[in-house]
């Protein structure tokens, strides 16, 4: 096959000199019809004529020259590509350009094949690191689902444990009271930071006076009431009532029951209070004030008592 390469180059060698050769004898030809055309057609002038001829017969002497050497070279290379085409350098130097094509193709085909190997291990990683986030994914999905059910497990466990103590607990009776209209006239005690301040009124002379425990001001109906600093009585003692406020309610005549003016603030202990009050049967109220800075009562013929 690699003669038959040869055989092959040296033969289009052989035809493009024939044809140059050929091309130039044509050329040749026409320029001489030309110039004959010319010199039959023209006459005069006559010196004219004969310089033209001249030149012309100059041109063709040049072109016939051109011709044999052209005529020469191609002789020449098909010589020389005779004794190449049986040189043993030709086929070998045909061979190394095969090689060197063949090693360009697979160069390329190598470098294609390790992209492709680059651009598979590329997507593979990619296909690694994404089934790892899906499996840490699933594994907190999976720890929820199970706190769930627990959560769930105890709910249940811990209804059916209420529901167990809901079926053995006996119907109990719930009282509860309510504010009620009384014909017991109210002795005032002011609550004020865990301690109580006696208001009264108590009865001086054969009139009713507010306690010493207070600073009164009266106009008109109304009497104002200020607790004094250093009067007031604490209210527990450890978890029994402070002695003092004990004797205090036990005082209190059984006409007249005690009403506890407090604010937001004393809810808890006044809670407490009213949880032994509860237990000890004593009849009381309380009235919920904005504030216990200044407190207000009234005299009337007409006077409506709630506790």
């Amino acid at each position: 096959m690699r003669r038959s390469r040869n055989d092959d180059s040296s033969l289009e060698l052989l035809l493009d000199t024939m044809c140059n050769a050929f091309g130039g004898v044509m050329f040749i030809s026409i320029l001489l019809a030309v110039m004959v055309s010319l010199r039959s057609t023209v006459r005069t002038p006559a010196v004219d004529n004969a310089e033209r001829l001249s030149q012309l017969e100059r041109e063709l002497e040049l072109l016939r020259n051109e011709f044999s050497r052209r005529t020469l070279e191609q002789r020449e290379l098909e010589r020389r590509t005779a004794e190449m085409s049986s040189d043993p350098r030709r086929r070998l130097l045909d061979e190394i350009v095969f090689l060197e094509r063949k090693l360009k193709e697979r160069t390329l085909q190598k470098r294609l094949v390790e992209k492709q190997h680059a651009l598979a291990r590329t997507e593979l990683e990619n296909a690694r690191i994404e089934t790892l986030k899906l499996a840490r994914t699933r594994q907190k999905e999976e720890e929820r689902r199970k706190s769930l059910e627990k959560r769930r497990d105890d709910r249940r466990k811990e209804l059916e444990k209420l529901k167990s103590e809901t079926s053995s607990v006996t119907a109990k009776k719930l009282v509860f009271n309510t504010l009620t209209e009384s014909r017991k006239m109210p002795y005032f005690i002011i609550m004020s930071q865990d301690r109580v301040w006696p208001v009264g009124p108590d009865p001086v002379g054969g009139s009713l006076r507010p306690n010493p425990a207070v600073q009164a001001t009266e106009s008109g109906n109304r009497v104002i009431c200020r607790i004094v600093p250093g009067k007031g009585i604490p209210v527990f003692a450890g978890k029994e009532l402070w002695p003092e406020f004990q004797a205090l309610l036990n005082g209190i005549p059984p006409d007249r029951g005690p009403k506890f003016i407090l604010g937001k603030e004393e809810a808890a202990c006044f809670h407490r209070l009213r949880e032994v009050l509860k237990n000890k049967k004593i009849f009381h109220g309380f009235s919920l004030e904005e504030s216990t800075g200044d407190f207000v009562y009234r005299f009337t013929d007409k006077a409506r008592y709630e506790y």
